[in-house]
């Protein structure tokens, strides 16, 4: 029931025609294109290519700040998406729940879990940001 759209799919500079003013005029590349419901699209559109976990991140922040970062990034997404984007209620709803959804178990960030697991010297403190990003207030 919520609204759906066609999207692109492969977001990045090198698919968009810019004129010289800066705006955009085309975009190339449907390769990946496809129809998502909007809300769910957007909550992945909010953490791509915005936050990496790093080997640096984990030596250089403890799951408090690692947290803090995770949830800046996406609150800054989420003000640009929204002057972009008129969200219906159940359509916020859903985009909040999409976005904890991929802030969990997006692939880029499940398999940075997946690793920092794995090795001793970052589990406790990743065990500690997954149960933070759990409990976090997303709106």
């Amino acid at each position: 029931a919520l609204p759906q759209a066609t999207f692109q799919g492969d977001e990045s500079f090198g698919n968009l025609c810019v004129d010289d003013t800066g705006e955009i005029t085309g975009v190339f590349d449907f390769n990946m294109s496809g129809t998502d419901v909007c809300a769910n699209y957007l909550a992945n559109l909010a953490f791509q290519g915005r936050f990496y976990y790093t080997d640096d991140v984990f030596e250089t922040h403890d799951a408090d700040r690692l947290c803090a970062r995770v949830l800046r990034s996406f609150r800054d997404a989420t003000a640009l998406i929204a002057r972009h984007y008129r969200f219906t209620p159940a359509e916020r709803a859903a985009y909040f729940l999409c976005a904890r959804l991929v802030m969990l178990f997006g692939y880029v960030n499940m398999a940075a879990f997946c690793l920092y697991l794995e090795q001793e010297r970052y589990r406790g403190e990743c065990l500690r940001l997954l149960r933070l990003l759990l409990d976090a207030e997303l709106e």
